[in-house]
């Protein structure tokens, strides 16, 4: 059993969803050199990013005005414009051309996912003491990538591209409670995602490295907070005073520090006990049914 606290260290003491070359690691975990060489020269506007750039990433200094109080009529606006799919569309399958945009997948594998990779293969050598490759022996194989953020407060769900009828098994009430996304089965998931690459439980990303697994189990658990919006609001504002006002002024560097504190709260409420207690409390559950199934 390993347990990976988090692939992003950087973004942990820096309040960024996002790692120091702004790599969205959950757009990145690519194993697969020829899916980079398609995902590098797919046409940046597929999912539609392209068009709307220029809600996501404005160019400039956030201001309380215009990205607190503002943004609200503008997301309003641009719902009615481009209409809620096209937005959520453009973002949750990132984009692999703007380096300094959100959701951005980088180029090649992120260091944070390289030295991971490279952990785990030298880790099954170390520990080969009968000339066998712990990670081809491998025959059960579960994965749980752990998120918060989207969903409604305290909730959990549970995101999976394969095994969902497994799933459904194992974990009745997420089916019943509409709270089990199939990403393959679901034909609005399947359309929603359907460009997505680069997320840790992908075939083409860890899964890799265990190509003789048998009985594998890869999901995603994600933990509600607050509504895509005001989480959405919180990054935007992050990424911009990252990028437009670090080293300005000591005035910029503490607006840019409590924009990090903004994103920190939108994904961990750590002032509710209660909802720290269902994460620990549900998360301990799918812990257990998922290893010991």
């Amino acid at each position: 059993i390993v347990f990976i606290h988090t692939l992003n260290p950087y973004g942990m003491a820096y309040n960024r969803r996002w790692n120091k070359a702004n790599i969205d690691l959950n757009r990145n975990c690519i194993l697969n050199r020829e899916l980079w060489d398609k995902v590098r020269n797919r046409d940046p506007n597929k999912t539609g990013y392209v068009d709307i750039n220029h809600l996501l990433n404005p160019e400039r200094k956030p201001t309380w005005f215009r990205d607190d109080f503002w943004y609200w009529i503008d997301a309003l606006k641009a719902a009615i414009m481009w209409g809620l799919e096209t937005i959520k569309k453009g973002t949750v399958e990132g984009q692999y051309f703007k380096k300094d945009g959100v959701f951005y997948g980088g180029k090649e594998l992120a260091i944070e996912h390289d030295m991971l990779v490279q952990f785990l293969t030298q880790e099954s050598m170390d520990n080969d003491k009968f000339d066998i490759n712990l990670l081809e022996i491998a025959e059960k194989l579960t994965i749980i990538d752990v998120h918060t953020g989207l969903g409604k407060y305290s909730i959990d769900y549970l995101l999976v591209d394969d095994n969902a009828k497994e799933l459904k098994k194992l974990f009745p009430n997420y089916g019943k409670e509409d709270r089990l996304f199939d990403f393959e089965g679901d034909s609005f998931w399947k359309e929603m995602y359907i460009d997505s690459v680069g997320y840790v439980t992908a075939k083409d990303a860890y899964l890799s490295l265990f190509p003789n697994s048998k009985d594998t189990l890869a999901l995603t658990e994600e933990f509600g907070t607050y509504s895509p919006l005001k989480v959405f609001k919180a990054l935007r504002a992050e990424n911009m005073a990252y990028h437009y006002s670090q080293g300005q002024s000591i005035e910029d560097e503490r607006k840019f520090y409590h924009r990090g504190l903004d994103v920190k709260r939108v994904f961990y409420p750590e002032n509710d006990p209660f909802w720290k207690n269902q994460v620990l409390n549900s998360g301990a559950n799918v812990f257990k049914k998922a290893l010991w199934r």
